[in-house]
């Protein structure tokens, strides 16, 4: 067997959607729903589904801070803003 015929008859790895990856992920983030269950009825290895959680838990947390932040620089903008409409008047 050849280097070459080797590597062809090797199988690809499976790439998934996105809307895939979320449709799994929010299955599982349901309380009680059991996350291997879940792969093998979608015919994926629970590790790879455990990844995929922690990515989104992490997004979503990143997510929280970025608005919080926004909120809080917005609320410094309405003070700042309001303290210099009163040294205008």
């Amino acid at each position: 067997m050849s280097v070459a015929t080797q590597f062809a008859s090797r199988p690809r790895r499976r790439v998934h959607s996105d809307a895939f990856k979320c449709r799994v992920v929010e299955l599982s983030l349901v309380p009680g729903a059991s996350v291997s269950a879940i792969a093998l009825e979608h015919g994926i290895n629970a590790n790879l589904l455990f990844g995929w959680r922690k990515v989104h838990v992490k997004s979503q947390a990143a997510l929280v801070s970025l608005i919080q932040a926004n909120e809080d620089v917005g609320l410094n903008f309405d003070r700042t803003s309001a303290a210099v409409r009163s040294l205008s008047q």
